[in-house]
């Protein structure tokens, strides 16, 4: 019976502004904007055939056309109720207070108070939605509700159903979040930003210290230890050349001076070369270079190629 009675209610509220409509059409006096008055009167008388039929989203389609062909307090009126059956409240409180702002007319004024009591009832009905974000100083935040930007920390209304906020900011993760709210709902909404992670910096540890230069050191020792032995060998030779009382035995001392002369310019070379990579080394340690130092044996001695 409720439902029925509200139904015959918003019908008659719908009624009388549309046939005012239409007298309000027929009474203007002929202006340059006749023709788009004439249309703005069919399309109004249009949306009260869609009202009649139960189609309240045409009918809100139509009146809305009508009223920006040509704004008109009863035409005001009209979508805002319609707005307020097609559950877009916010649009239709928006509109029912427009509606209450204007000076009132012959045409108008018996609906201000059927629009006093809508908006009462609306302002129950409606929901709110506050964003609370974290942290809270944050730069160049923006967030949005269903595509539109708002503030944080203010409330702001929200039709039943489901909606869609995001935030971002800059060096901040986005967020977008879902929430629901039901007729009357005071919401909260908490959204907490993380900050994008930076890339660690990339220390590049030194390279671990070179060890004892092995090879170098070996030749070098082992070069010297046959270039003594060669050298010793030559002088025994030598000494014994100078004694030797037989021809055998003269001859005899030579060879052993002879061998020890190769023996210590074979000693004399590989400690050469020891001393060369050596000091490759050192040189390419002093320039953090580990390139090998090359060493060419020629006509002129030793060559060290680093």
């Amino acid at each position: 019976m409720f439902v029925r009675t509200l139904s015959i209610f918003l019908g008659c509220a719908l009624a009388a502004p549309t046939v005012a409509r239409a007298d309000a059409f027929q009474d203007q006096s002929p202006t340059i904007d006749d023709a788009r008055t004439q249309t703005a009167r069919e399309v109004f008388l249009a949306a009260v055939d869609a009202v009649h039929r139960g189609d309240w989203l045409e009918a809100r389609e139509l009146y809305a056309r009508s009223y920006s062909l040509r704004p008109a307090s009863t035409t005001l009126y009209s979508l805002a109720v319609a707005q307020r059956e097609t559950g877009d409240l916010v649009k239709a409180i928006e509109n029912f207070r427009a509606f209450l702002a204007l000076e009132p007319n012959a045409q108008s004024l018996r609906f201000r108070e059927p629009a006093e009591r809508a908006l009462d009832d609306l302002e129950r009905r409606i929901a709110r939605v506050t964003i609370v974000l974290q942290p809270k100083k944050v730069s160049g935040v923006a967030i949005q509700l269903d595509g539109s930007p708002i503030k944080a920390e203010t409330e702001r209304y929200a039709n039943p159903g489901l909606h869609t906020v995001e935030a971002s900011a800059p060096g901040y993760h986005a967020r977008v979040l879902s929430v629901r709210v039901a007729p009357g709902d005071q919401e909260r909404l908490v959204i907490t930003l993380n900050p994008i992670a930076r890339p660690d910096r990339v220390v590049e540890s030194p390279p671990p210290p070179n060890g004892p230069p092995v090879v170098p050191l070996v030749a070098l020792g082992l070069g010297s230890f046959v270039l003594s032995a060669g050298v010793t060998t030559g002088v025994v030779g030598v000494v014994m050349a100078s004694n030797a009382d037989t021809q055998a035995e003269a001859t005899e001392s030579r060879r052993i001076a002879i061998a020890g002369d190769v023996i210590a310019a074979t000693g004399a070379l590989a400690a050469g070369l020891g001393l060369a990579l050596l000091i490759g080394e050192l040189v390419a340690d002093a320039n953090d270079n580990t390139q090998a130092a090359r060493v060419t044996a020629t006509s002129d001695g030793l060559r060290v190629a680093f």
